[in-house]
């Protein structure tokens, strides 16, 4: 199952992440396999007071992200990203699945599972029937 690591953290020193970090970074994409689904600098803050920037790589497994965290070529990285940059905190959340709960409406089938639609849209799929 997919998994999410997902990265707050202000950038101290914009230029040496863009010229350093980000190219250093490139290469473990294919390695691992990563997908970037944020990449942000300057997120707008809704609740509290966060960091400035925000990431999210989708990576194919946990194990995957753990492997790449320990990767012997990534430390060198990481410890550049952690001196360039203030307020890190990091998470790893598995990807969201839909708990399967049987529905008479549908014939018993969860209509829910792999449908990342709001209910609203679900709700407007059903009327059309």
């Amino acid at each position: 199952m997919a998994a999410y690591f997902i990265l707050m953290h202000t950038i101290t020193d914009p230029q040496k992440y863009e010229t350093e970090y980000i190219p250093g970074f490139l290469p473990f994409l294919a390695k691992y396999n990563i997908e970037v689904v944020v990449a942000e600098p300057e997120t707008e803050p809704l609740q509290g007071d966060p960091a400035k920037g925000a990431v999210v790589l989708r990576f194919p497994s946990a194990q995957v992200i753990h492997d790449f965290l320990n990767d012997p070529d990534y430390q060198p990285l990481k410890e550049l990203r952690l001196a360039i940059t203030t307020n890190a905190n990091a998470v790893l959340a598995p990807e969201f699945k839909w708990p399967e709960v049987p529905s008479t409406r549908d014939g018993g089938k969860d209509r829910r599972s792999g449908d990342r639609r709001s209910g609203t849209d679900r709700r407007h799929d059903d009327a059309d029937k």
